[in-house]
Parts: C-alpha cells; sequence; structure tokens
C-alpha cells in the first residue's frame, strides 16, 4: 500500500513551531499535541513500508527576492524582522525533528508546496499516487495542500492529529472544510496498514 504513497512533512521549521520563534503562532498546539513525536514515530514507519517521505520547509533568501511584496500577502511583514531566511535558525526544522541525509527537503516561497517546487516532477517520477499531509498550518498549508492535491487527481489524505494551526479551534474548522474534500484519518489507522 505504501509502495504508491508519500508523506508530505510541512514546516515544521523554528519559526513556525518552535516556542522560542516569537512568530510561531503554532508552537503552543504543536507541544499540546506532542506532534513532533508522533510525526516521527510516523516517519519511520512509513519509512519501514517502503513509502516516500518528502519535508517542506518555507523560506527566502537573504535578498527576499522570492518573497510577494504586494501589501495583502500572507508574507508581506517578514522582511524587516528577517524572518523565513533560508540559512537561518529560523528556518531550520525543529531540533526534535528525526530527518535522515538522503531525505528530500524542498524549499517553497509560498504557502502550496505545488507551487514553484519540484514536488510534482517528484511525485510523477516515482509513481506517487497517494498523498499523506502533516505538518502546519492546517488552516493554510494543509488546506492549500490538501486542495491542490485533489485537482490534480491525487488520493489525498490528511492526517488530522498530525497537523497544528495557532488554536484547536482554527485547527477543527479547517478539518471540518476538508472532510467533504479528502480522506481525514488519525495516524493510528495509518499505522495499521
Amino acid at each position: 500500500m505504501m509502495k504508491h504513497t508519500a508523506l508530505l512533512v510541512l514546516d515544521l521549521i523554528n519559526d513556525v513551531v518552535h516556542p522560542d520563534s516569537p512568530i510561531a503562532s503554532a508552537a503552543q498546539c504543536v507541544t499540546e499535541k506532542n506532534l513532533i513525536f508522533n510525526t516521527n514515530h510516523l516517519v519511520e514507519q512509513i519509512r519501514k513500508k517502503g513509502g516516500l517521505i518528502l519535508f517542506f520547509k518555507v523560506g527566502f533568501s537573504a535578498s527576499y527576492i522570492e518573497c510577494p511584496t504586494q501589501p495583502w500577502s500572507l508574507f508581506r511583514g517578514v522582511r524587516e524582522p528577517r524572518a523565513y531566511e533560508l540559512g537561518q535558525w529560523g528556518t531550520d526544522f525543529h531540533p526534535d525533528l528525526i530527518i535522515n541525509d538522503n531525505d528530500p527537503v524542498l524549499v517553497k516561497h509560498r504557502i502550496s508546496p505545488f507551487y514553484a517546487t519540484e514536488l510534482e516532477a517528484i511525485l510523477s517520477a516515482q509513481c506517487i499516487n497517494r498523498l499523506l499531509m502533516t505538518g502546519v498550518s492546517t488552516d493554510y498549508v494543509i488546506q492549500s495542500c490538501a486542495r491542490e492535491a485533489h485537482d490534480r487527481d491525487y488520493d489525498a489524505v490528511v492526517v488530522e492529529d498530525l497537523c497544528a494551526a495557532s488554536t484547536s479551534e482554527i485547527h477543527d474548522q479547517a478539518i471540518a472544510s476538508l472532510k467533504r474534500l479528502v480522506n481525514v484519518v488519525h495516524s493510528s489507522e495509518l499505522l495499521q496498514e
């Protein structure tokens, strides 16, 4: 079952999930859900079963040339505090997240992991038709990824207990809206496959 499956681990970087980051709005929910530890467990199991694991980080080069300048952009305020700058602590993965040296890491410059990344080429080359989505934030990144995956005809699966948002209420609302569009599961269900 895992041969044609990819696990997407989305934006578990310090600027997004670490409690020491001043802009990590999801840090509390990530901690309360023990999300990093539980994600590590799923990664290990998917790896053993032959699934592909892809880690994503959102970030921009030091010049911020890829960062949108439009006043309505979600990223409009990241330049001045030098947030999401690649090569800095903020875009390092959370120190408790276990990543092997040969694990693919894709950098994205927008919310969606499909936008201007190598994701589609990798999925096609590896004959992937099922995407398992984990990470933050449920209301932006997970929603965007799930909706795009659906429209690109992937079997899109959101792993609800391994996703988080700035509040549990926002997370629950995002999950409720996705249940009509994609499969929503608990990680324990995947471990039984």
